[in-house]
């Protein structure tokens, strides 16, 4: 049984990536043909997975499961999704989000469960999270250099070219190119997921036993390859997590006395990887560097920023969750911004807004004393801990300008995984604040 749940585990964290899914019908039918991801009941392959771990956790760990860290912070957020139905235009989609929302918690909690009950530890976890990440930086990298996408649609990868009405594309001397997806639903998503496997390759080059160097040479190509890819997105958000991430990492490795040995040459790596990149794409990654007040995604970003305050103004107790878009659209805040079709009916690029409109003020709330419980009992001598506190705090930043860690399937089971590997981490399972 401990075997099955290992392996359960470690196939889901290799596996969040793969968008693979199957329609079943329209909750939205209005918006179905232009954003199906935020309007149609969707059936995963990483669902049936997901249930398959909840069931192994709850046979491997029985009753413990219940007491895991955090549980009862998770059954307060998930009572909140629930009575947020009692606010939603759109009762059907916001039951469906709710679900998966509550299915992502209960994944969080197994994945809890398994560390704390030694059935997987973090260096098995980011083993797999680098490999998988390395996996997806191949596929960017061979839909980058086609410019369209490689045939893996049973994983989940997109049908798409560069001249795909609606797909993300970038300038480049004046011609568009096709922003690499990997398996993921947008460039962003793969972004974010590719900064956790930078993490996960940075702790495993840094923690290897000095008399590995092949532990040392993998690592390191996997972090130069998912380095690579991460250009080939064209995510600015993505580009300034990883850099910060990566300047994190330097820092702590040198404060660090265990690490300190192996900082050295991992900075040496980042700073050899970052000069090969700029010889050859640092023309490419000029054109996308920088905002401008006017641009397309950052005045679109300000406009649903503000959709979303206006709506935590009116409905303090929440619009009920997934139906933020919905609502913003009835009280016709998306016509007062000029944006009239409906494939510009976008969520609140800002997670924190987006909590606040959908779960109320409440939901917020609880959302950061949960985060802070588990933050203050980071011990930062620990590089177990640390480095999973980095990838929580990586998808946070990324919930500044960005809404996939809270809304979007794939996004939603990184953040909570991340999660629950920091809680498994930092937290006791008979701590008094779980």
């Amino acid at each position: 049984m401990e075997r099955a749940y290992r392996y359960a585990v470690l196939a889901f964290v290799f596996a969040l990536p793969f968008g693979t899914k199957k329609f079943i019908f329209a909750l939205i039918p209005q918006m179905y043909e232009y954003v199906r991801e935020f309007s149609s009941l969707l059936l995963y392959a990483t669902d049936i997975l997901a249930l398959i771990l909840i069931a192994l956790a709850f046979m491997y760990a029985g009753r413990r499961a219940l007491r895991t860290a955090l549980v009862k912070w998770y059954s307060v957020l998930g009572l909140l999704a629930c009575a947020s139905l009692f606010f939603a235009l759109n009762f059907a989609y916001s039951l469906y989000v709710a679900m998966g929302f509550i299915l992502a918690l209960l994944v969080s909690l197994a994945v809890m469960t398994a560390m704390q009950g030694g059935a997987v530890n973090v260096r098995d976890i980011f083993k797999v999270l680098a490999a998988s990440a390395t996996l997806q930086a191949v596929i960017a990298i061979a839909q980058f250099y086609y410019q369209k996408s490689v045939g893996l649609w049973i994983l989940g990868e997109s049908v798409i070219t560069a001249t795909t009405p609606g797909v993300a594309r970038v300038d480049i001397g004046g011609v568009n190119f096709l922003r690499a997806y990997g398996t993921l639903p947008h460039a962003n998503i793969l972004a974010g997921f590719l900064v956790m496997g930078l993490i996960a390759c940075a702790y495993l080059y840094l923690t290897a036993p000095r008399r590995h160097p092949i532990m040392h040479a993998g690592s390191a190509v996997a972090f130069f390859t998912i380095l690579s890819a991460l250009v080939f997105t064209f995510s600015r958000s993505g580009w300034i997590v990883a850099a910060l991430a990566i300047f994190a990492i330097g820092v702590y490795a040198v404060w660090n006395k265990e690490l300190r040995a192996s900082a050295k040459e991992f900075i040496a790596v980042t700073l050899v990887s970052l000069a090969a990149l700029s010889l050859v794409l640092g023309s490419a990654v000029v054109s996308r560097a920088g905002f401008a007040k006017g641009e397309f995604s950052v005045d679109h970003r300000i406009y649903y920023n503000e959709m979303g305050l206006t709506l935590i103004a009116q409905h303090p107790l929440g619009v009920g969750i997934g139906n933020e878009v919905l609502q913003a659209a009835r009280e016709g805040l998306f016509a007062a911004k000029g944006l009239t079709q409906v494939w510009l009916w976008q969520p609140v690029h800002n997670i924190y807004i987006l909590i606040a409109s959908e779960l109320g003020i409440a939901g917020l709330a609880v959302f950061f004393l949960m985060a802070f419980v588990v933050f203050r009992r980071i011990n930062f001598t620990s590089p177990d801990a640390v480095f999973a506190g980095l990838l929580v705090t990586s998808l946070l930043l990324f919930g500044f300008v960005d809404h996939f860690p809270w809304d979007l399937h794939a996004g939603r089971l990184m953040f909570w995984v991340a999660f629950g590997i920091m809680g498994a981490v930092t937290l006791k399972p008979s701590s008094s604040n779980g």
